[in-house]
């Protein structure tokens, strides 16, 4: 993603498709934005341009309203957009000047003259302009003579979505982790620096992590306990987190302090992350010290049972299968799981075919059968790349290749396995010597080892990756069985989004941690299936 401060140095783009606005936190409802976009982008080999403000206009239009906080800083909020593949962001510093220009202004010397935006998005009701005076419906009756294609998020959907960021903020001011987290999508963040403090926690075996947030407008939630995870480095640790005045110790100012669970070393001038999971009590004062270590060592029992067991608390079903793949875009790259026939995610297919979308990039060992799995989708014309290892008992799979409607690659099975591992654990590339010799290394890079030449494979990963497992749990927690755990497992883990079907679906903390073959961590959404067929390629019988 490039960033530009100002429009002075945006350069020219293809197909620029734009939205505008604040999004303070980069909620599920900007999440809903953000992929349209995307989506168009990808049907018109297009680029996406995001356009936002800073300071926060409210900030410049209400100086005298000291009680705005927001839900992300520009660089928390940088790194989200980043994370949703926006190819531009442009920042606009909002001043007094800037809030004075017109609607017809905005559209004419950015949105134009500037941008030369192909197709504009926008949320229902959003306004720009002085005095707020755009809208969507001047919007759509001016776009045919500014030369862009218009379009609004439905009031539907918002509403389907029910979510803003003033409901967040006042989660969160409420101590209501769970509606903060399922209408961001993700836990809460804090980020700031580790400072010294009295070091009153380390006298009492609960050394603490002081932390200056140098945001003054970052919303700082509800005092009182959470349990959290904390990010140092590059490592996850559990812990818990206190926010108040330390009233045991007759504290005079508001504090950030996280007790990091089995960590040890020096965290002073460290960048740290907290996520929030859960809460866990209100701020006390306690008669004294060993009062306090007391009620510490309960609250730290509670913390590590929670995020261990409870997984965040995060629900993560799903209706069903139509629910599960509703908001799969058009020309997206999926992974789906399976071996054959087996392990394959039928009901996920079932829904996918009755979406409107095409363009389609899969990444299977095979493509199903004419008339069962994968194969529906390319009868459908849904698929426009295969990504496999071989073709199988699937004569449009062969047709398709033949006439050239297909894009295929074929790759050796174990090559497209460890392709697939390398996507899920972050590796890059890797060195093989399949392939070596044959048309499957033209154009890629060979090196020797030890007097053999080994040919290097870069990793898959995927927008979506979508498994069949036996069992799971609410908490995405997955269990394969017999065939289907050849390429499934590894799936859940490559894609940017995890969505799993299963058999059976438990509540979370049901299965054996020691059969767990794919830890909830990597799955988004889960939903018990039904109607198994279970279809084999080819049935062979004895005589």
């Amino acid at each position: 993603m490039k960033i530009y401060e100002g429009l002075s140095d945006f350069p020219n783009t293809s197909n620029p498709v734009v939205t505008s606005g604040t999004f303070d936190g980069v909620h599920l409802g900007h999440q809903k934005i953000l992929n349209r976009i995307r989506e168009i982008a990808r049907s018109i080999q297009g680029e996406t341009v995001l356009i936002t403000f800073w300071p926060h206009p409210r900030l410049i239009l209400y100086p005298q309203e000291h009680n705005l906080r927001l839900l992300s800083t520009f660089e928390e909020k940088t790194k989200l957009l980043r994370q949703f593949g926006i190819d531009h962001l442009i920042t606009i510093p909002f001043t007094h000047e800037f809030s004075q220009m017109s609607s017809k202004e905005f559209i004419e010397k950015v949105l134009v003259e500037k941008i030369k935006t192909k197709k504009l998005v926008i949320g229902y009701d959003h306004r720009f302009g002085k005095n707020r005076e755009g809208s969507f419906d001047y919007l759509q009756a001016h776009s045919a003579e500014y030369g862009f294609d218009l379009e609004e998020i439905s009031r539907q959907d918002v509403d389907d979505i029910g979510v803003s960021s003033t409901k967040i903020r006042k989660a969160l001011e409420e101590g209501d982790v769970p509606t903060a987290v399922k209408y961001l999508g993700r836990p809460y963040e804090l980020n700031g620096l580790v400072i010294k403090g009295q070091q009153i926690g380390r006298s009492i075996g609960f050394p603490t992590a002081n932390i200056h947030i140098p945001n003054d407008y970052k919303l700082i939630p509800k005092d009182g306990v959470y349990a959290v995870e904390a990010s140092v480095d590059g490592t996850l640790y559990k812990a818990m987190l206190n926010i108040g005045n330390r009233p045991t110790v007759d504290g005079s100012k508001k504090t950030v302090e996280a007790h990091l669970f089995d960590f040890q070393g020096d965290l002073y001038d460290k960048q740290i992350t907290i996520h929030l999971r859960a809460y866990l009590r209100e701020e006390h004062k306690f008669e004294n010290l060993e009062a306090l270590k007391h009620q510490l060592v309960l609250d730290q029992a509670k913390a590590k049972s929670l995020l261990l067991t409870q997984i965040n608390m995060i629900n993560k079903t799903v209706k069903d299968a139509k629910e599960a793949v509703a908001d799969i875009p058009g020309n997206c790259t999926l992974m789906m799981g399976g071996f054959g026939l087996s392990g394959i995610p039928e009901n996920c297919i079932s829904a996918l075919l009755e979406r409107d979308i095409n363009g389609l990039t899969i990444i299977s060992n095979n493509a199903g059968v004419d008339d069962f799995g994968i194969g529906l989708l390319l009868q459908k014309r849904m698929v426009k790349k295969m990504i496999s290892s071989y073709v199988g008992e699937n004569s449009e799979f062969e047709r398709q290749l033949l006439s050239g409607e297909l894009e295929v690659n074929l790759i050796p099975q174990g090559t497209l396995a460890e392709r697939v591992r390398a996507g899920g654990a972050g590796i890059p590339a890797f060195f093989t010597p399949a392939g070596v010799g044959t048309e499957v290394a033209e154009g890629k890079e060979t090196r020797e080892f030890d007097g053999k030449t080994y040919l290097m494979e870069r990793w898959l990963k995927a927008d979506f990756s979508i498994v069949k497992a036996w069992k799971g749990d609410t908490a995405g927690n997955l269990i394969f069985k017999g065939t289907a755990r050849n390429f499934n497992p590894i799936m859940a883990t490559a894609g940017n989004i995890c969505i799993a079907e299963v058999e059976e679906l438990v509540e979370a903390g049901e299965l054996d941690p020691n059969q767990i073959h794919t830890p909830g961590i990597y799955v988004q959404r889960i939903f018990q299936g039904k109607n198994y067929e279970k279809r084999i390629e080819q049935r062979t019988v004895s005589k």
